[in-house]
């Protein structure tokens, strides 16, 4: 919502200047002072020279807003909205919003945008309206909630380039969430020329202002040397601050660098404690490393139950190698019932996104009728196509009744 109004609070003991402002502030919005009101309420709000007092904080902030002060109405609606310092409350919230934005508040306007893009008063056509009002009215919040309407086709029609342009216009104001989305435009080419080195400079932006996606990708550029050159010591040094915020994106890749000794000791124990925590954040890749621990034992105890049920998260997920790794335990009955149609389907799903293991065991059961009948001609097309992936097994297998060659 409004990171500035809900900042972490800070235990530093105050200068005698700070203490005299604040004193002078509480005198004033003791004697009415509208003004004050809002500002001692603010920084009651943010921990800001102050103890974080949120009761405290919902209490000034009403003084000034029963004195018809737009701004307050917005700060108010926001404590109602996040039920801070006072029981949540939706539909007032969305009141005082409109209140406001009928005072040409920008960011109450992105406020109702929220409000309908949720809970009970749910109306993505409505939302899309006003994130447009906020946008247009120069709320960096707006343009950014904008793109992404564009982007995911909320409310409107997607509209990729649309949403490059508004996340452009809120990357300018330096919103982080804007500049990441920019970077991701530029990665993939979405709306967008495709721009690695520029992608580069937008995530750094971002993670600068402490974004911790931006900052997992920032890694990921570094260590793939997209854009940049190849760092493998600054990619672990992003992936570890990243990670420590439980970014799980970071926590998949500095899990993979104690695996495999990259920069960090070999640690599985580690790597394993990372993967979970990635996987139970829902990225897919770490769920099918952690089936990856349970089934080797690294890092924790073998338990192919358990990586049965983490390879099926991910599998299910679209997850090549996950798949393959399903298919597999299907197929031999390891940590599951023994289930050759289930195997063989996960098999073809993986095989379809061409995982060259996939590919290759799928190769063999149609080389032997194994589970489906005998084929001959598909089974060296699919060994031919693992072997231009470079899979060794293929390549013997091809080499082996002639075909190495073809």
């Amino acid at each position: 919502m409004d990171p500035a109004l809900y900042a972490p609070l800070e235990n530093k003991p105050l200068a005698r200047s700070e203490s005299l402002e604040i004193d002078d502030l509480l005198s004033r919005a003791s004697r009415g002072d509208t003004q004050a009101c809002l500002q001692v309420g603010q920084l009651f709000a943010r921990g800001e020279k102050i103890r974080l007092d949120r009761e405290r904080a919902f209490f000034w902030i009403s003084k000034a807003a029963e004195a018809d002060l737009p701004e307050a109405w917005l700060r108010m609606g926001l404590c109602y909205l996040q039920g801070l310092g006072t029981k949540p409350d939706p539909e007032k919230a969305i009141l005082l919003f409109e209140k406001a934005a009928a005072r040409n508040i920008p960011f109450a306007m992105t406020s109702l945008g929220i409000c309908h893009s949720m809970g009970s008063a749910r109306d993505e056509s409505l939302a899309f309206s006003w994130f447009e009002k906020a946008a247009n009215a120069g709320d960096p919040d707006g343009q950014y909630y904008l793109g992404q309407a564009y982007e995911e086709g909320k409310g409107t029609a997607p509209n990729p380039e649309k949403a490059f342009f508004w996340y452009g216009r809120a990357a300018e104001q330096n919103n982080p969430f804007a500049q990441k989305s920019l970077a991701d435009c530029h990665k993939f080419g979405k709306g967008a020329p495709f721009d690695l080195a520029l992608a580069s400079r937008w995530y750094a932006k971002s993670a600068a202002q402490g974004c911790m996606p931006a900052m997992a990708m920032l890694g990921v550029h570094y260590l793939w040397g997209y854009g940049l050159k190849k760092n493998k010591s600054e990619a672990c040094r992003l992936f570890r601050e990243a990670a420590a915020q439980n970014e799980p994106i970071a926590q998949y890749y500095l899990g993979e660098f104690y695996l495999n000794g990259i920069e960090l000791e070999h640690d599985p124990q580690k790597s394993f404690e990372l993967f979970l925590k990635s996987a139970e954040n829902e990225y897919v890749p770490a769920q099918n490393r952690l089936g990856d621990c349970y089934a080797n034992g690294w890092g924790t105890r073998e338990d192919h139950e358990k990586a049965c049920y983490w390879y099926t998260s991910a599998a299910l997920a679209g997850d090549a190698d996950a798949q393959l790794s399903l298919a597999l335990h299907c197929l031999r009955g390891v940590g599951t019932e023994l289930d050759a149609r289930a195997g063989l389907d996960w098999l073809e799903k993986a095989a379809a996104q061409n995982q060259p293991q996939a590919l290759y065991e799928l190769s063999l059961l149609y080389l032997g009728g194994r589970g489906v009948e005998e084929n001959p001609e598909k089974a060296v097309k699919l060994l031919l196509k693992s072997a231009e992936t470079g899979y060794r097994e293929a390549v013997e297998v091809l080499k082996n009744i002639g075909m190495a060659d073809r």
